[in-house]
């Protein structure tokens, strides 16, 4: 054993020498090659070796062909360098964000074991988890969740605004709503949705309930629809051609007996008055979330006779510097 000593430290010393001259190699290849693109003027993408990204506090690493541009001709050896850098440095989940006019990269992604995660009309992500071994992969699934909202909106003449959309399989007298939109508050959305179905103005009062649906929504989606009180300012309508058939001011009587208002609508229907007779709300305030400094609306319940007084929405005021805290 101790013979062999002295040829096990004489192979160590090899070795670390080779790691040394690969060391310098590697340096003088890039400081050379950033010189020679400060005095030639060439864009260094076309000499780059590998894809910076940005990370997040996953050790994930997210490119974007917009901000890392790269020839096709040059991406499948820039990406095969990277994924070793990035495996070297035990990053997680890479994921690259392919824009229309870089869509060539997509094949070459896919033959490196990318997979599709989601795409929007102007870009595809694709995404793959690097860890081979001893570490399970947690990339999230894309959204596969759908928010709607109906509004309940009844006049002081106890009169409930109804709508007959313009397309259906059957005769329908319903609540106006439709879909949140990407980065919309629900309460935002029922107003708005009110407004351009019927042009009526109103004013957030609680929220009532929610229904969550798990089978034969598009997309393979769930779908959670919200149904929201809401005060109205006008009463005056114009209804929306595009999508509404007629829209009118009916009793609330007669709504929850009418043969073209489906059981569901009944009962949130009936639980808005229950909520009124007993002084029940559902309130929502507005305010930053703690530890990522976001806007959040946050909703509880609330007992009218122990809050003398209670409005339906509170906002706390939110800075433009808190906001991008």
């Amino acid at each position: 054993m101790f013979k062999s000593l002295p040829l096990i430290l004489s192979t160590l010393l090899k070795l670390s020498s080779l790691k040394v001259i690969a060391f310098e190699h590697r340096y003088f290849w890039k400081t050379s090659r950033r010189a020679f693109c400060k005095m030639s003027g060439e864009p260094e993408y076309n000499l780059r070796r590998i894809f910076k990204g940005s990370k997040d506090r996953y050790h994930g690493i997210t490119v974007s062909s917009i901000e890392e541009p790269c020839p096709t001709s040059n991406f499948s050896s820039t990406l095969t360098e990277s994924l070793s850098e990035w495996k070297e440095n035990s990053v997680r989940g890479v994921w690259f964000k392919v824009f229309l006019n870089d869509a060539e990269w997509v094949p070459i992604l896919a033959q490196n074991g990318f997979e599709f995660h989601h795409a929007k009309s102007d870009y595809v992500m694709m995404c793959k988890w690097l860890p081979e071994k001893g570490d399970i992969c947690n990339i999230p699934r894309y959204a596969h969740t759908m928010v709607g909202v109906g509004a309940i909106v009844v006049n002081a003449r106890n009169e409930l605004l109804a709508v007959r959309e313009k397309y259906f399989e059957r005769p329908n007298l319903k609540l106006p709503g439709g879909y949140v939109e990407p980065g919309e508050d629900i309460v935002d959305a029922a107003i708005r949705e009110v407004e351009e179905e019927t042009s009526v103005k109103t004013e957030f009062d609680t929220v009532v309930a929610y229904r969550h649906s798990l089978a034969g929504i598009q997309f393979g989606c769930s779908d959670i629809y919200f149904i929201l009180s809401l005060i109205p300012l006008s009463e005056e309508i114009t209804k929306c051609d595009h999508e509404i058939a007629s829209c009118e001011w009916i009793s609330v009587t007669d709504f929850l007996h009418h043969p073209h208002v489906h059981s569901t609508n009944r009962d949130f229907v009936r639980k808005y008055l229950s909520y009124k007779s007993n002084g029940l709300k559902i309130l929502c305030e507005r305010n930053l979330h703690p530890t990522m400094k976001r806007p959040q609306s946050v909703y509880s319940a609330s007992l009218s006779s122990n809050n003398p007084g209670a409005v339906g929405l509170h906002t706390e005021e939110i800075t433009t510097e808190q906001q991008n805290a």
